[in-house]
């Protein structure tokens, strides 16, 4: 199929918008069309794929399973088109390094300290109504798809800390395990946490070290690396060991791998296929990352309540969010601080038009500009992730009618 998909791209008509490849979807036959007609021409960068998207398979919760909102269209199409998207920004350059680009130009804009105005913090209720949500979202998603047991990779962070913490709650302790995936770049300090927050949600924890997978890849690629310098490449390499492993042991025990990824990170694409995106359910698809902070201290301040003490290690909520791929990485590295980088999303999703949020959120329009290129850059991925648990009224996209 991939083959054939790809055949066809050479035959559509390419126009350039403000940096973005806009697509003439006429000249594509019909079995690859996406739903809508002419030219996918929009107002704002983040507008240039219009397919009328939604998070992959749909949203879950509410007691019911989500389906895609795209009638008529069948699977298959939605993957083409997914790739279709994927190769008008790849285009003539490796699809890692293009994105990086976008990151890049997104920390070169002039920086925004957060200000009062940018995030309400959200009340105990609205918190432990979000936490019901997701509850009953992954309860009813692993019965319905007939599993009940789940695992996730245990990273030491904070949106796997809380996955575990949403598992537990949901299947029970004894049907939830965790798996701890150490490469060469992994702290000392988040596998102390990491098993520590396991020993509190007295689930089953292993450890599956990933360095001697990681070397033989390494050794394997080098005579076609030429002896490049170390890059996306390599990172991505690891979350996608890290994939394998954890969807062997779903195959094997028959368990639901849970997904990590929270709402800011795929909105901006900060994350990998075949990587930290498998899996068969997303929880925080829907959680924005300053929303996965305040949960995690509302669950924390209700366990002291209880039992004395944190369920969330302290030091996971302190320390500053990373992916350890690389040394001495943070998540500030590429996105701007969560607080800004949420602010703008919420105002973007809820059709604001840049200069509008540029003037509400007093944050510099070039910085909107190239949060909103980001996304467009990083929708094929989206299409490609696990279905999310929904626990907001405002859809992760832009409409046609904007």
């Amino acid at each position: 199929m991939f083959s054939h998909c790809f055949a066809k791209f050479s035959v559509v008509r390419v126009k350039k918008h403000k940096e973005i490849s806009l697509i003439d979807i006429s000249l594509f036959p019909e079995s690859l069309r996406p739903p809508i007609a002419g030219y996918a021409v929009a107002r704002h960068p983040l507008d240039v794929f219009k397919v009328g998207c939604r998070p992959p398979g749909g949203y879950v919760g509410d007691s019911r399973l989500g389906t895609p909102k795209r009638e008529g269209v069948s699977g298959g199409v939605q993957m083409r088109w997914a790739f279709l998207a994927a190769a008008l920004v790849q285009r003539n350059t490796c699809l890692d390094n293009r994105l990086d680009l976008y990151y890049q130009q997104v920390r070169k804009t002039p920086s925004c300290v957060p200000t009062k105005n940018m995030y309400t913090q959200l009340s105990s209720l609205q918190l432990d109504t979000i936490e019901d949500k997701l509850l009953r979202g992954i309860s009813d998603y692993l019965s319905k798809s007939g599993f009940s047991r789940c695992h996730l990779g245990l990273s030491g962070g904070l949106d796997s800390a809380l996955v575990a913490y949403l598992a537990v709650r949901a299947v029970g302790k004894e049907n939830t395990v965790c798996l701890i995936l150490p490469s060469r770049f992994t702290s000392q300090r988040s596998l102390d946490d990491a098993e520590e927050l396991a020993n509190n949600l007295g689930c089953r924890h292993e450890t599956l070290a990933i360095e001697p997978l990681y070397a033989g890849f390494l050794e394997t690629l080098e005579p076609i690396f030429e002896g490049r310098p170390f890059d996306a490449t390599e990172e991505n390499l690891q979350a996608r060991i890290r994939g394998t492993l954890l969807m062997a042991f779903s195959n094997k025990f028959r368990s639901m791998l849970l997904a990590t990824g929270n709402k800011s990170e795929l909105s901006m694409g900060y994350c990998t296929l075949y990587g930290d995106m498998c899996g068969g359910l997303a929880p925080l698809g829907d959680l924005y990352k300053t929303e996965v902070f305040d949960l995690c201290r509302r669950i924390n301040e209700k366990s002291r309540l209880q039992t004395g003490k944190d369920v969330i290690p302290e030091t996971i909520l302190t320390k500053p969010p990373s992916a350890e791929l690389r040394p001495n990485q943070t998540d500030q590295d590429t996105l701007p601080p969560y607080e800004v980088l949420d602010a703008v999303l919420r105002e973007y999703f809820n059709h604001r038009s840049p200069e509008k949020i540029a003037e509400k959120l007093n944050v510099d329009g070039d910085l909107i500009s190239r949060i909103a290129q980001t996304i467009a850059a990083t929708e094929f991925k989206r299409r490609q992730a696990p279905p999310a648990v929904n626990v907001h009224t405002e859809r992760t996209e832009r409409q046609s009618s904007d």
